[in-house]
């Protein structure tokens, strides 16, 4: 994956985002299966300005893990989670 560094921050950001719109509208499983293999890809970085409710809840079930160990995951937005 190739990145850019965000000059104000330092942050690592992935050139490719992903978006949510779709994510919404996928079952569960799949959608979680989906954030998985994009962050495993590299990317970091997703815009959730405009994703349903629902897919707040498949973020936290796809990164659970790895929040747990105290790990940034990935950009959402303007907020590191």
């Amino acid at each position: 994956m190739e990145y850019r560094t965000n000059r104000r921050t330092g942050d690592r950001i992935s050139v490719i985002g992903l978006g949510t719109s779709y994510i919404a509208e996928t079952e569960e499983k799949e959608a979680v299966g989906a954030l998985e293999f994009a962050h495993e890809k590299g990317i970091n970085y997703a815009g959730l300005a405009t994703a349903d409710a629902k897919t707040f809840t498949y973020y936290g079930k796809a990164f659970s893990s790895l929040l747990s160990r105290n790990r940034r995951v990935c950009r959402v937005s303007s907020v590191w989670v």
